[in-house]
């Protein structure tokens, strides 16, 4: 093991057991490269830089069940791919006049007006199914559904409120979904 890896191993291990300045060496060891990285994956500068910053979040967040380290390079590589990918998915494509002069990509920042009519139908169809899935559940499913989904309550909060165990609660939930997805197939 190269002196680079073995600090680099160090600053993991430090990491897992919470020290923020090793995070804060391993980001500036490594932002550079993740940048370079993450803009062969995505043109959008904001969104690479976007899924950086959670990579290195999410490493801190989650540093008690971090992999030993064996590469963190191509760990750190990996997970920004698959941050970008899923970050990608929820932003519309954003095109500069500068990287498409002569406007040749194809630009849906608008939905048409029957495109939209279309999804407001489709919209109101699944909400009408999902309704008539709700009613025909029985009436302390519905009142944890509405309680788990409509009013986000917590486990512990609508085992209160229904006075009966947590794990009743998440029963309840469990069985009222398998419920609602055999009503709407």
């Amino acid at each position: 093991m190269d002196s680079n890896c073995a600090k680099v191993s160090k600053l993991w291990t430090k990491i897992q057991k919470g020290n923020k300045k090793a995070l804060s060496d391993l980001y500036g060891m490594y932002a550079d490269v993740l940048y370079q990285f993450g803009k062969s994956c995505s043109s959008d500068s904001g969104l690479v830089e976007d899924a950086i910053h959670d990579l290195f979040l999410e490493l801190y967040i989650r540093r008690k069940k971090l992999p030993v380290a064996r590469n963190v390079k191509n760990y750190l590589f990996t997970i920004l791919k698959r941050k970008i990918a899923a970050l990608s998915k929820n932003r519309p494509l954003v095109i500069s006049s500068e990287e498409d002069p002569n406007g040749k990509i194809f630009r849906n920042q608008e939905l048409s007006k029957e495109t939209e009519i279309m999804a407001n139908e489709e919209k109101e169809e699944l909400g009408f199914l999902l309704s008539n899935a709700i009613d025909k559940l029985t009436p302390k499913q519905k009142r944890g559904v509405l309680m788990r989904f409509y009013q986000n309550s917590t486990y512990e909060k609508m085992a209160l409120d229904l006075g009966v165990s947590i794990g009743t609660a998440r029963t309840l939930i469990y069985r009222s979904m398998q419920n609602m997805r055999r009503n709407l197939s």
